[in-house]
């Protein structure tokens, strides 16, 4: 029987959750071959591999998911989180900054802008 894509996510959130980053990695990236315009899953594969510590490709998975959801709060913090920690800090307060603009009640982008 095959899974919808629904129950796919479901299961990588699932594992994701469980600490099983590779299986995680896999389902969500077999997730993006079928449906490459969901914003959240590219989030959630940045999240992995920034785990993984392959900072580098979450940087690329988190710009994929701006790219799809440009008023997507959660990726500009985690973007800009990412970026801070190679010291691009100049780009890290551009999404911030952009966090910001989106919800402007979020005490995080005010702290993490400093």
């Amino acid at each position: 029987m095959n899974k919808t894509i629904d129950q796919l996510i479901k299961e990588a959130i699932i594992v994701h959750q469980n600490g099983k980053l590779e299986e995680a990695d896999n389902l969500y990236r077999f997730i993006l071959r079928e449906q490459p315009q969901l914003a959240d899953i590219h989030n959630n594969l940045a999240v992995v591999l920034g785990q993984q510590g392959k900072l580098e490709e979450a940087l690329i998975s988190y710009k994929k998911a701006i790219e799809y959801k440009p008023d997507y709060f959660d990726a500009h913090i985690n973007l800009a989180n990412v970026l801070r920690m190679q010291n691009k800090n100049d780009e890290a307060k551009l999404h911030y900054k952009k966090a910001i603009e989106l919800k402007t009640d979020s005490p995080d982008a005010y702290n993490n802008l400093g």
